[in-house]
C-alpha cells in the first residue's frame, strides 16, 4: 500500500512540476504577401509622402489568407534603394504581418520574380515601430541568387529564435549591381509568402489574429 501511495505521489509531482509539464508546441504558420495596388510603386510613393510629412507609413500587409485571384500584383526592386540600412525601408519591397509569439527554427520566404539575374539580401525584422529605423537591425538575413526571367525563389533563414511582440517584417534588397527586377505576389499563380514555426503565448492557439 505504501509503495502504491509513494508511486502515486511521484507521478503527481512529475505531472504538476515544470519538468513534467508539456512544452508548448510550435504552430506552422504561413503569411501571404498582399497589396492594394497592381503596381507596388504606387504604394511606395504614398509611403514616401507619409514619411516626409510625419504621417504613418503603412507597409504592404501579410496575413494567413492565401490569395486566390488574378492577375498578380508586382513591385519593382532595383540597385541601391537609398537609404538602404534601415528597418522599414519603403523604397524596398517590404511586407509586414501581425505576429505574437516566439518564432523558432527555420523561416522560409518564397517569392516570385521576373527580370534580371542577380543576388538579393532578404532581411527579417521584428516589431518595427517607425519608418526607416537605422538602429533596428534584422534578427535574420540571407543572400539568395535570383535567376533571369520568371522564377520562384526561396530564401531560407536558419536557426531563428526570437520573441515577437506585435509584428514580423520582411524586406528585399538587391545585393548585386546593376539589377532591375520585380517581385510578383498576391495571386493564386504567385503566392509569395513567409513560412515559419511559432510558439503562441499561453492560452493562444496561434501566433496570428484569429
Amino acid at each position: 500500500m505504501k509503495k502504491v501511495l509513494t508511486l502515486g505521489l511521484v507521478v503527481a509531482f512529475l505531472l504538476t512540476s515544470p519538468a513534467g509539464a508539456r512544452k508548448p508546441r510550435g504552430v506552422l504558420t504561413t503569411l501571404y504577401a498582399h497589396g492594394a495596388s497592381p503596381l507596388g510603386e504606387t504604394e511606395m510613393s504614398t509611403d514616401t509622402v507619409a514619411a516626409v510629412t510625419g504621417g504613418k507609413v503603412v507597409y504592404r500587409p501579410m496575413d494567413p489568407h492565401e490569395p486566390s485571384g488574378s492577375p498578380p500584383k508586382s513591385v519593382l526592386f532595383f540597385s541601391d534603394p537609398a537609404p538602404i540600412n534601415c528597418a522599414g525601408n519603403w523604397f524596398a519591397p517590404t511586407w509586414e504581418g501581425a505576429v505574437t509569439g516566439r518564432v523558432a527554427g527555420t523561416v522560409t520566404f518564397t517569392f516570385h520574380t521576373i527580370g534580371q539575374a542577380g543576388t538579393v539580401n532578404v532581411r527579417l525584422y521584428d516589431d518595427v515601430s517607425q519608418a526607416c529605423d537605422s538602429m533596428h537591425q534584422p534578427f535574420a538575413a540571407v543572400d539568395v541568387a535570383v535567376p533571369a526571367g520568371q522564377a520562384k525563389v526561396e530564401a531560407i533563414l536558419r536557426k531563428v529564435n526570437v520573441a515577437v511582440e506585435s509584428s514580423l517584417m520582411i524586406s528585399v534588397f538587391p545585393a548585386s549591381r546593376p539589377m532591375y527586377s520585380r517581385i510578383v505576389y498576391d495571386a493564386a499563380a504567385a503566392p509569395t509568402n513567409l513560412t515559419f514555426t511559432c510558439v503562441p503565448h499561453r492560452g493562444a492557439k496561434s501566433c496570428t489574429p484569429e
